[in-house]
């Protein structure tokens, strides 16, 4: 039963593109007539935007870009931010990234302006999810390279977690793109901050860099600084290897409650009360803390601090 449903939903799929797809050519031919007569002020870019809306497969895009040149031969052109947006989100809807990626490199020769950036991160995500890490740094270059592109934290976020995922120079290529928003004065979520930290063992010439910078850019107001508990477990995962307290005297704000701290387990300590807040709250634990603790079944602290994520982190793995 439940493979004949399944039978019958994909042939109404194939039979709703089909139906898409004679749609787009019946309003199509009744543009393109309206063009062979001159009759051009009946090839309103509404019409245009129609055929857009409907196309939802590879031919689809084709039909669609044929009609586009249409109109760009009678001087109907896409002068508008919210045109080349309408553009844009067919080209990722038709799933034709390649496409979007070249119009994100080329659009100066022929568009007025880029897609809004909110369509720009859409596009990087879609490589993202289809593990096309050069691809997501690719677009980051041509945003950097373009100054009608605003530039802002999502854009660098997703190239770093993209970097991250590399099998070679991960390290390397990871830090170029986190130094390079610090110079651009983009500030990054904590969670950026604690995927770097994360590397405790491959980022530690960077580690005192990346704490420091973690602390001045989650600063929510003139007084206090609030981290995630996430963020403070790393932290006591980094006092087992370096002074932190040194560490912070470094950054632009004191983190009382961690200067009250006599060790590691007090700050997960910190990190387990913390994660009872919701502002500070983290859904999961460290894999990579969690596994070094374990590693060191035979040291009391760190027994107690398995049991602490236990049951703070609801974690029992």
């Amino acid at each position: 039963m439940k493979r004949a449903n399944n039978l019958k939903h994909t042939i109404f799929l194939q039979n709703l593109r089909y139906f898409n797809t004679s749609l787009i050519k019946s309003k199509i031919d009744v543009l393109e007539n309206y063009a062979k007569k001159n009759q051009l002020h009946k090839l309103r870019m509404d019409h245009l935007f129609e055929v857009f809306k409907l196309s939802k497969t590879e031919e689809d895009y084709k039909l669609s870009l044929h009609l586009l040149n249409v109109y760009y031969n009678f001087g109907r052109n896409l002068n508008t931010q919210q045109d080349v947006n309408l553009f844009f989100a067919l080209i990722l809807r038709t799933n034709q990234l390649n496409e979007a990626k070249d119009l994100l490199k080329y659009f100066n020769g022929w568009l007025l302006c880029p897609p809004s950036n909110k369509y720009i991160l859409l596009c990087m995500e879609e490589f993202f999810k289809k593990k096309q890490y050069y691809d997501v740094r690719e677009i980051f270059s041509f945003i950097r390279q373009n100054s009608q592109i605003q530039l802002e934290s999502s854009f660098y976020a997703i190239t770093i977690k993209s970097m991250i995922m590399l099998e070679k120079n991960f390290i390397e290529e990871a830090m170029i793109i986190y130094d390079d928003s610090y110079n651009m004065s983009i500030y990054l979520t904590n969670e950026i901050h604690n995927l770097l930290l994360e590397k405790l063992d491959t980022y530690e010439k960077n580690i005192k860099t990346i704490i420091i910078r973690m602390i001045n850019e989650s600063i929510k107001n003139r007084r206090y600084v609030k981290l995630s508990s996430k963020s403070l477990s790393l932290l006591a995962w980094t006092n087992m290897y370096f002074d932190l307290k040194d560490i912070i005297a470094k950054s632009n704000h004191d983190l009382i409650d961690i200067k009250e701290c006599n060790g590691w387990l007090d700050i997960l300590k910190l990190s387990c009360a913390y994660n009872q807040i919701p502002e500070c709250y983290s859904s999961y634990f460290s894999e990579k803390f969690k596994d070094a603790l374990k590693d060191m079944k035979d040291d009391e602290d760190a027994v107690k601090a398995l049991e602490y994520i236990t049951t703070y982190f609801g974690d029992e793995s």
